[in-house]
């Protein structure tokens, strides 16, 4: 009770996730659930495409080519 707590938005964490997929010295199978994170984000969010700058966009559509 009383305890301040920070909340990250959904679009920042799409950003986090996008940039810790990006590292390549990270483990396989974390980048795979980075991945598949940045998808649950996007499904669930559809409003947050426009948060994110343009290039955010195109690393998404690279990511996931429609």
């Amino acid at each position: 009770e009383g305890v301040p707590l920070r909340v990250i938005t959904p679009a920042d964490l799409l950003r986090a996730k996008l940039r810790s997929a990006a590292e390549p010295q990270r483990r396989e199978s974390k980048r795979l659930r980075d991945l598949a994170d940045i998808k649950e984000l996007v499904e669930e969010h559809p409003s947050i495409e426009p948060e994110l700058t343009i290039e955010e966009r195109q690393a998404l559509k690279k990511l996931f080519p429609t």
